[in-house]
């Protein structure tokens, strides 16, 4: 079907059309033409404004150009994620899953029927940017690789957000979509790591920056990382396409997938152990420059401390744990499996358990190059690392399958509860008692504090470490003994039928 047939895509577009379009259109037009009005004053008189040049000028302003379309798209992708919700509230969305169109072309509909009102203001802010090239007689390219860049962040951050409105509950589908406005806003942290954080080629802040930059200027804003992985050197942009063309591949995979079958969990465990793979091994291959595998070396001391390794690591915690919430599957979910199969089979294949022991091995993996040339060294903080990755994504595996188990609708609260008290009252115990042992003990410490420039006390993480492996066993059997219950009550059922 063509998407100019496709009848949800010609809703949207409907819906979007009534609700107005010229008058975004004239605010980004005015927009546009003050910022050319201050481009002109600029070339006139340069110095007075503070400009070595006219392409100094023209960088400056048409710079604010397309900060405009990324907030323009972004904001347009809360819409979207608002307009899923209101329908699943609705229930539009479950009857059109229900229609004779494939889950791929209400995907679709849906993705980009509602653009038109963004596509319309960031054209005119794009003209307007052409202008200002023009003007200024800065190269095409700039032009257009700020553009490519534009629109495929507008399609990722669109589809990211249909997805969350799909998967988020009915109530709060629509508030979900904020998680891309909640990006945007975190571009100041992205911009103090400069080019060494995945998500600054997400966005993207340092592709955006490198096509700005001066040629003089090799290492324009500090940027140390630039553009390397490992020791290969890449460009940016081509980075950044291929990191959304990626993850967004996946996204689409998710959202046909959920449009089919409502019930089954928004991903896969290959899909999450592709998306946690390219995510982790890629920001710890931009930090490897600055250190070229030597992390932590006492026999380099010209080396800089390792900052980004422990933001890393609870980079990594925060994402892992993130996919098994959204790829573990809900308890009513492996009883109907298990009914279709006359209560059997016995092995709690489909359990986020074995997720979270691939992720974190991946987690593992990716540490170790960074300490390839100090690995003499360092090996117990990589170890620490490493396990205490593993653990905290087995905690939170076990931890959130129990509570669905155990206490149903309910859950949700327990699960928090256990998570406060693994992780957060730790910290909290510490800040009070002034004591920063206590710190050490939550779920969320030893592998970042190992991998901090100080040099950690590592026989005491040794035996956090060891005391959260207990805990992770009494998670284990309370989780295997809930597990056993679900499968005899759903042996029972299908034995009764």
């Amino acid at each position: 079907m063509k998407l100019t047939e496709n009848p949800i895509f010609l809703t949207q577009r409907r819906l979007t059309r009534r609700s107005g379009v010229l008058a975004p259109v004239l605010i980004a037009t005015l927009t546009g033409l003050i910022l050319l009005a201050g481009l002109s004053v600029g070339l006139v008189d340069p110095k007075a404004m503070h400009f070595a040049g006219p392409e100094s000028a023209g960088k400056f302003f048409y710079g604010w150009i397309v900060g405009l379309e990324i907030v323009v798209f972004v904001l347009g992708a809360v819409r979207i994620a608002r307009v899923l919700g209101g329908e699943r509230k609705a229930g539009l969305w479950e009857s059109n899953c229900l229609s004779p169109l494939r889950p791929g072309e209400i995907v679709l509909g849906y993705w980009l029927g509602g653009r038109e009102r963004e596509l319309y203001m960031a054209a005119v802010l794009a003209g307007v940017g052409a202008g200002m090239i023009l003007m200024t007689w800065l190269s095409p390219l700039l032009w257009l690789g700020t553009q490519v860049l534009v629109l495929s962040t507008a399609l990722f951050f669109g589809l990211l957000a249909a997805l969350f409105g799909m998967a988020g509950q009915k109530s709060r589908s629509d508030s979900l979509g904020m998680v891309p406005l909640g990006l945007v806003l975190g571009v100041p942290f992205i911009l103090s790591f400069q080019g060494m954080t995945v998500l600054s080629y997400l966005l993207p802040i340092y592709p955006l920056a490198v096509l700005f930059r001066d040629g003089a200027d090799p290492n324009p804003m500090g940027y140390y990382a630039s553009g390397r992985l490992y020791a290969w050197a890449i460009s940016p942009l081509a980075l950044s396409l291929v990191l959304q063309f990626c993850l967004g591949l996946c996204f689409w995979r998710a959202a046909t997938r959920k449009t089919a079958d409502p019930g089954q969990p928004l991903l896969e465990r290959g899909e999450a152990l592709v998306i946690f793979g390219l995510l982790v091994i890629t920001q710890h291959a931009l930090v490897w420059g600055s250190w070229v595998g030597g992390a932590g070396n006492r026999d380099m001391p010209d080396m800089p401390d390792m900052p980004m390794l422990p933001f890393t690591q609870g980079g990594a915690i925060l994402v892992g744990s993130l996919l098994l919430a959204v790829a573990s599957p809900q308890p009513e979910r492996l009883r109907l499996a298990l009914l279709r199969v006359g209560g059997g089979p016995r092995r709690s294949h489909q359990s986020a358990t074995v997720t979270a022991l691939g992720l974190g091995l991946l987690g593992a993996l990716a540490i170790l190059p960074g300490m390839l040339r100090s690995v003499g060294d360092n090996w117990p903080r990589a170890l620490v690392a490493s396990v205490n990755l593993l653990e905290c994504l087995l905690m939170f595996a076990l931890l959130l399958q129990f509570c669905r188990l155990r206490f149903g609708l309910r859950a949700p609260g327990f699960f928090v509860l256990g998570l406060f008290v693994l992780c957060l009252l730790p910290l909290i115990v510490a800040m009070v008692l002034e004591n920063d042992y206590f710190a050490q003990c939550s779920f969320l410490a030893p592998g970042v504090v190992a991998l901090a420039g100080n040099a950690p006390n590592l026989e005491f993480l040794g035996g956090v470490i060891a005391g959260h492996a207990v805990i992770v066993g009494l998670l284990f059997v309370a989780w295997r003994q809930q597990w056993q219950r679900l499968l005899d009550e759903t042996s029972a059922l299908a034995g009764g039928a």
